[in-house]
């Protein structure tokens, strides 16, 4: 085992504290999204050099420290994902790793060379969801690496492709989207057990210039799926059925951006929803009706979905990373405005009881919660 050259530093930026830092080797690729334990007791991190790391959270000790492969770019969206007692690495394809040891313990590669790894994954106990670069959607048992089932979600098309899933109570929420025009995109509900597709809602645009994809990372409430789509509106549907319950209109001007990429997050009675378009930013809803509650503006919107926890929100919008308050949009810290520096905290958060964790091109962080 190897103590980290961890570091206790200054405030970042509106009262956010370094705990402690894990240097990472020189790169300038992004980082991918950390994972923890339940407790939080250990990090996984896969550094912007490809290595992934096992991390103590209250001390920074690094536990074991692996090689992923060699370094190549990195999309936003690639995580790690714990299951089965591995954890599994999306890099096109996905790798597993024994959490114990960090010993490699399977690599699935789809039989047609689909990229399995190419959007972020999510995982129970015992098995791995993966949406592919071509709409097939895979469950691989995480102890064995093996598939258990594939779902082809084409329906004959050569232009779909898949991102993103959200598993909730036994059932995935996935959306496809076309890369050829017609730009239309899809949610789909689907039986986690068994591949079978229980509802699916093929979105179209208000405008008739717009596209209609939609890009994942659904957010769960009660008994409601909330997935935005690619003109901008936010739609609510039933869990069970796919019966729209609401819908909330776009928050961008169309005369500056005809689509926006919008991602939500779901807690304490507030939906965060972000936005690119135009010059970006975030936005509260209540859940229940999408009614709009507050947006804030001076931080832009954000590559990646927030993250909330208890009455506060975490979003990474790219050069800041920032806290909220979920009840009143009031920013509670953000790292400071860096563009010209590729070292700023980039990839997470995972959320401890006193400290959050992110992954930056330079390092792995705790900062004060």
């Amino acid at each position: 085992m190897t103590l980290a050259c961890s570091e206790t530093g200054p405030p970042v930026g509106g009262g956010a504290r370094i705990i402690w830092k894990v240097p990472s080797g020189p790169s300038t690729e992004t980082p991918h999204e950390p994972v923890a334990n339940t407790a939080r007791s250990m990090v996984y991190f896969v550094t912007s050099d490809y290595r992934l790391k096992k991390i103590r959270g209250h001390d920074a000790r690094i536990i074991w420290d692996v090689s992923v492969g060699p370094a190549r770019p990195t999309p936003p969206g690639w995580n790690a994902a714990l299951a089965g007692g591995n954890v599994v690495v999306t890099k096109v394809d996905l790798f597993a790793f024994d959490t114990a040891s960090g010993a490699s313990r399977w690599t699935y590669v789809a039989p047609d060379l689909d990229e399995t790894g190419y959007s972020a994954i999510v995982a129970d106990d015992s098995t791995v969801y993966s949406a592919s670069r071509t709409a097939p959607i895979y469950s691989v048992d995480a102890r064995t690496g093996l598939a258990r089932w594939v779902v082809d979600l084409r329906g004959g098309q050569t232009d779909v492709g898949a991102l993103a899933p959200t598993l909730a109570d036994g059932t995935l929420y996935i959306c496809t989207r076309r890369t050829l025009n017609p730009l239309t995109g899809t949610l789909w509900a689907i039986d986690a057990a068994t591949g079978q597709v229980r509802w699916s809602h093929e979105f179209t645009p208000q405008l008739p210039q717009q596209g209609s994809r939609c890009f994942g990372h659904g957010g769960v409430w009660r008994d409601l799926v909330i997935q935005p789509q690619e003109d901008g509106r936010v739609f609510a549907f039933a869990r069970t059925t796919g019966e729209v319950r609401w819908i909330a209109p776009r928050v961008h001007d169309v005369n500056v951006s005809l689509g926006d990429i919008r991602y939500p997050a779901v807690g304490n009675s507030t939906l965060l929803v972000t936005s690119r378009a135009n010059t970006g930013m975030i936005v509260a809803y209540d859940p229940t009706t999408g009614a709009e509650r507050w947006r804030y503006t001076k931080n832009s919107g954000s590559l990646f979905p927030p993250v909330i926890e208890g009455n506060t929100a975490y979003v990474d919008h790219g050069w800041i990373f920032a806290s909220y308050d979920m009840g009143t949009g009031a920013v509670r810290w953000q790292t400071p405005r860096s563009e010209a520096d590729p070292a700023t905290p980039l990839k997470g958060p995972v959320v401890g009881t006193d400290r959050v964790f992110i992954a930056g091109r330079d390092g792995s962080y705790a900062l004060q919660r």
